[in-house]
């Protein structure tokens, strides 16, 4: 069994990221919405979404 470093992991997060919560379809509908509505909309929870929307700014 091999042990992902942190790195691999990071670049998992981001890729797992994207694919979920676009920045894109983010952009075009997070300001009509809370933080707690997109991560229905997007079907992850609130924290993740949260996370992605403060990477986003950024």
């Amino acid at each position: 069994m091999k042990s992902w470093g942190p790195r691999t992991e990071q670049a998992a997060n981001v890729f797992a990221a994207e694919l979920l919560m676009s920045k894109t379809a983010l952009q075009s509908i997070h300001y009509k919405h809370d933080t707690k509505q997109l991560a229905q909309i997007f079907g992850v929870s609130p924290l993740a979404m949260q996370i992605r929307l403060e990477d986003a700014r950024r």
